[in-house]
């Protein structure tokens, strides 16, 4: 392995893997032999079936080394917690933005417990959410669920690879912050139906030669007008796909996200997006181990599927002004 490389692995053993009888002996003993943090999973029986420990642990272990404690939060309302594991000696928290009904108060919380967190090691997902790909990334900006669809119906369809078609694979049409945005795609050549999806499709002849309509949408206002449009026989009611996305700009610009927000700032986190999409080695969702696994294992009846559709979807429920 290249020097490089290696400066760059960080090495952070879990306690969970130690003798809880000999616990601090233990991290004593990690920290001779050169680890660069101490990683504790904390667990509430809650947010997931375990129950591991709590603070205390935390302050017990902080006398037997002076490497970083980077705790990982798998609780409950974090909020509550961050104090109390900040007081004990933790260096650096981790959180899950699911269990937090305020995110922006959680990192302002963390900010003032005086945890840094640029210093957190990287850190994989868990399966089965280990490798992402661009496609599942750019689902953050507005026209990201068009393009990540529109990268395997291109190569399902015309046999033929996205970047082939769209310059490294970046569908542009259907990028950018025009609050309406409609597009058509000619399918001037057709492929072989691929294996996931032949017991549905015996061929693509009758695609040959047609146009695909796509529309891409941001905003409840624009929301607003294609419905009208639609009711009215417009030209988005020729639409094959449209992308409807309530937040300004995509999630990136939705109510969870790091306040202030301004279109500049939209622009900004949109690019970041993009700029990640090409840096992943995966960058359509076809093309995701997990994704695979998943229809080969479990989802056997492929997209379109009867478990499939009643697992991945759903129906529109008029409920009035209040939710119960």
């Amino acid at each position: 392995m290249p020097e490089e490389a290696k400066q760059k692995i960080k090495i952070a053993p879990s306690i969970l893997a130690a003798d809880f009888a000999r616990l601090g002996e233990q991290v004593a003993e990690v920290t001779r032999a050169g680890a660069d943090y101490i990683h504790v999973d904390v667990m509430d029986g809650r947010f997931v079936p375990q129950i591991t420990m709590g603070a205390p642990v935390v302050a017990a272990i902080r006398s037997f080394t002076s490497l970083p404690l980077d705790v990982h939060l798998m609780v409950e309302a974090p909020e509550k917690q961050i104090k109390q594991f900040a007081d004990a000696g933790a260096d650096i928290l981790t959180i899950h933005v699911e269990a937090c009904p305020n995110i922006n108060r959680i990192v302002q919380m963390i900010k003032e417990a005086g945890i840094h967190l640029p210093e957190m090691p990287p850190s994989h997902f868990d399966d089965p959410f280990g490798d992402a790909s661009g496609a599942g990334l750019i689902f953050g900006a507005t026209g990201g669920v068009m393009e990540a669809a529109l990268r395997s119906v291109i190569e399902f369809v015309t046999g033929k690879k996205v970047e082939d078609v769209f310059a490294n694979a970046d569908i542009t049409p259907v990028r950018g912050f025009e609050g309406i945005k409609y597009a058509e795609i000619p399918i001037a050549e057709i492929g072989p139906v691929p294996k996931l999806i032949a017991h549905l499709v015996p061929d693509w002849k009758w695609l040959k030669g047609a146009t695909l309509k796509i529309a891409v949408v941001h905003g409840t206002a624009n929301a607003k007008k294609v419905m009208q449009d639609i009711k009215a026989g417009g030209k988005f009611s020729e639409c094959h796909f449209i992308e409807f996305m309530a937040c300004p700009g995509g999630c990136l610009g939705g109510g969870g996200q790091p306040i202030p927000t301004s279109p500049e700032i939209r622009k900004k986190r949109a690019k970041a997006i993009y700029d990640e999409d090409r840096s992943l080695p995966v960058r359509k969702s076809h093309e995701n181990r997990h994704v695979a696994e998943i229809y080969d294992i479990f989802l056997k009846e492929g997209p379109c599927g009867h478990l499939s559709h009643k697992l991945l979807h759903t129906h529109y429920v008029k409920r009035g002004k209040y939710i119960a």
